[in-house]
């Protein structure tokens, strides 16, 4: 994954939420986001700040 920093990705979640944004940093535990928004259908609602995600609760991600 550390090649697409800098891209757009979906991170779809263990809990059914989906987060779109920057990828911006990827560790073996952590993907960080910044720019995000979660996704509902079309509607979206942005998130302040930075969002670290702990890859053990990611489900797939599609880079965009």
């Amino acid at each position: 994954m550390r090649r697409h920093i800098g891209r757009r990705i979906n991170a779809q979640l263990s809990d059914g939420s989906t987060l779109s944004g920057t990828l911006s940093r990827v560790t073996r535990r952590e993907v960080e986001l910044t720019g995000a928004a979660f996704v509902q259908g079309t509607a979206r609602a942005p998130v302040d700040g930075t969002v670290v995600i702990d890859r053990a609760a990611l489900l797939w991600t599609q880079v965009m």
